[in-house]
């Protein structure tokens, strides 16, 4: 190794120099780079060390580390409850931790030994085994066992009439001791000529006899008989698709019965609800229904007839409760009256007869005349249910019951439970046979007006507060027939027009005017 000594180098002015065998520097020299000198009095440091500038020299110095290290590990907190524990160390502290929880059929465990987290699962699922078994006298059971938890349930077969149950293992066997004493039959067929097949039904067994049915076809349909496979063949052109019917009876609910159309292709059924309403029952036997009307007309009726009471000619008027009203016609001057059966005959030599309307209601006046002059004049006034009216063709006059009416009157419009008086023109006195409203209502009749307001507070439901009430009833929208009928009157002493006084409660939960249509018929 040659040596070149450092003020050669530095002395000479030339360029880089290489060193293809190495430089080595002394110790206690100094190595100057560029101007940074580098002591090398402490030689080449220790292991670990850097070269490290201060701005003036290079030195050794050891490197200080500041990083944080971590430590993993894990805890078991509780049951299939593994916590993992994260710890810091080297400048950091403290440590954060995850929770790792199970749920349901799936378990969780930690085992420290080995620092293994265990995930598994349990099996909740029940399962189940059949077995047969002996039960009490002429029974046998299938028992389905079932685990998690252990239970048992039972199927237990009962031997019926004919029947025994016997058991070997899990094997049941069912055995009938029932002996057949039924008719067996067979059947047979035969052409009997084209389009006619005879069908034979031929008792066996316990019976005897052959009956015969006999199949025709009509129109486009054929039949004959296959005796190789022993059939009746049925042959029509094209499928019928059409839909047939058939109608039947057959009972409802409660007081219905239904007419049934049943269609055929597809099967349907639709029906016709025949419902009982007032005074209605219904009845039926097989397809035959029966309506039935309990209704029971109380109503007066009259028989018109002639008589002779006391020498005179008389018009009599027999009720149907045997009661009798009389007109009696009695001769003037020049006037006769006489009798032949049902029929009277006035007559006079010079004297007629007519007929005018009266001043007075349901009246006539019976004008006497002479020779067309009106000599004298009578007022024929029906009263109690006798209604007089006069004959348009012959002029005459006509004697009879009076005919039913209705009379109607409509509230203003009520709220539910709202209240309203009415006063309708009527008649001094009459027979009420029945009541109808538009909707639910409460409808009260009085005799008069202070009896109605006496009343007027009353709560639905309870008793009459006052004596002068005709009717009291709460109807639906329907007619109410009242059986017996009442007899109403107009008792106003004070009252030259007859009214008909009426309180209407709204019964129907919806605010609506009330309309009443009262059926009646003038007695006065």
């Amino acid at each position: 190794m040659s040596r070149i000594y450092v003020e050669q180098v530095v002395g000479s002015g030339v360029g880089p120099v290489s060193f293809p065998e190495g430089l080595k520097v002394f110790g206690g020299k100094t190595l100057d780079l560029n101007g940074a000198a580098i002591n090398l009095s402490t030689g080449l440091g220790v292991a670990g060390q850097l070269l490290s500038t201060t701005g003036s020299s290079l030195q050794w110095v050891t490197r200080t580390d500041t990083d944080t290290t971590y430590t993993l590990g894990a805890q078991n907190v509780s049951l299939n409850d593994v916590r993992l524990n994260l710890t810091a160390g080297g400048t950091g502290s403290g440590t954060q931790f995850v929770s790792v929880t199970g749920s349901g059929a799936t378990t969780l465990s930690y085992n420290s030994s080995t620092n293994v987290i265990t995930v598994g699962t349990i099996d909740n699922n029940t399962t189940y085994s059949v077995s047969s078994v002996d039960g009490t006298a002429g029974k046998k059971i299938i028992r389905l066992t079932s685990s998690n938890p252990s239970t048992t349930d039972d199927v237990t077969l009962v031997a019926g009439t004919n029947v025994s149950l016997g058991r070997v293992g899990d094997e049941i066997t069912i055995n009938s001791s029932y002996v057949d004493t039924n008719t067996t039959y067979s059947l047979d067929g035969s052409l009997v000529t084209t389009n006619l097949v005879n069908l034979e039904l031929i008792a066996g067994g316990s019976g005897s006899g052959t009956d015969t049915f006999s199949f025709a076809g009509s129109g486009l349909t054929t039949v004959s008989w296959d005796e190789g496979n022993q059939r009746l063949i049925v042959t029509t052109p094209a499928t019928d698709t059409n839909t047939t019917y058939s109608v039947s009876a057959t009972d409802g609910t409660t007081g219905k019965k239904i007419i049934r159309l049943t269609s055929a292709n597809p099967s349907t059924t639709d029906d016709v609800t025949l419902v009982a309403g007032t005074n209605v029952s219904l009845g039926r036997v097989g397809d035959e229904i029966t309506i039935n009307s309990s209704y029971v007309d109380t109503n007066t009726t009259y028989d018109l007839g002639a008589t002779t009471v006391s020498g005179k000619p008389v018009i009599r008027f027999t009720s149907s409760s045997g009661t009798t009203k009389d007109i009696t016609f009695i001769s003037g001057p020049n006037i006769g009256v006489t009798r032949s059966g049902d029929t009277i005959t006035i007559s006079g030599s010079t004297y007629g007869v007519s007929t005018s309307s009266s001043v007075y209601s349901n009246a006539l006046n019976l004008s006497l005349n002479n020779n067309g002059v009106q000599s004298s004049s009578v007022a024929v006034r029906g009263s109690n249910g006798i209604l007089v009216s006069q004959d348009p063709v012959t002029n005459g006059f006509l004697i009879g019951a009076q005919s039913r009416t209705t009379i109607s009157a409509t509230t203003s419009s009520l709220t539910q439970n709202g209240q309203q008086s009415i006063d309708i023109l009527g008649y001094r006195c009459y027979v009420l046979m029945s009541i109808r409203t538009s909707a639910t209502a409460w409808v009260r009749i009085y005799t008069d007006n202070d009896s109605r307001i006496q009343d007027q507070n009353r709560v639905y439901g309870s008793g009459a507060l006052t004596a002068g009430i005709i009717a009291d009833v709460t109807t639906s929208g329907t007619q109410i027939f009242l059986t017996p009928n009442k007899i109403g009157f107009d008792s106003s002493p004070s009252e030259t027009t007859p009214f008909i006084y009426i309180s209407i409660v709204n019964r129907s939960g919806t605010t609506q005017p009330i309309a009443v249509n009262l059926n009646l018929m003038q007695l006065q």
